[in-house]
């Protein structure tokens, strides 16, 4: 229609960055059964977990919510801190820190001898990533 654009990239703003990696990272690690730190190019806002060879829940944390918790990529449930000791313990300048193997859904950061991928954002609008929060009115 007049006055539209064709939907491509060339069409779309020009990226604020030509640094991707300060603002997303990638990493695989091995889990140990207990805590340990995995690291990244910055300090994480969100951080996104999944077993890369079993069907165990993926996990989501973020800076907002803060460390210990955590939401589950294949459920609708609230957020939840029943056991902190198995999800995403901590946010740091390289990196964060996952606990052992959660006692509740096991194996989902870090039991020993998993292979484990780890998504990291920065937050950073000019990057096209941002973290809010609202009150809902039900």
């Amino acid at each position: 229609p007049a006055g539209y654009k064709a939907l491509s990239t060339a069409n779309l703003p020009a990226v604020a960055t030509n640094q991707p990696s300060l603002f997303f990272d990638a990493k695989t690690y091995t889990g140990t059964g207990g805590f340990q730190t995995v690291s990244a190019n910055f300090e994480p806002d969100l951080v996104w977990i999944k077993n890369r060879f079993q069907t165990f829940w993926g996990t989501l944390s973020d800076s907002v919510r803060g460390p210990n918790n955590d939401l589950f990529s294949n459920s609708s449930s609230a957020a939840t801190t029943d056991d902190p000791n198995g999800w995403v313990s901590a946010f740091n300048t390289t990196g964060f820190a996952v606990g052992g193997s959660c006692s509740a859904i096991p194996n989902n950061v870090n039991a020993a001898g998993n292979s484990y991928i780890a998504w990291a954002w920065k937050k950073a609008p000019t990057a096209g990533m941002d973290i809010v929060t609202y009150q809902g009115d039900g």
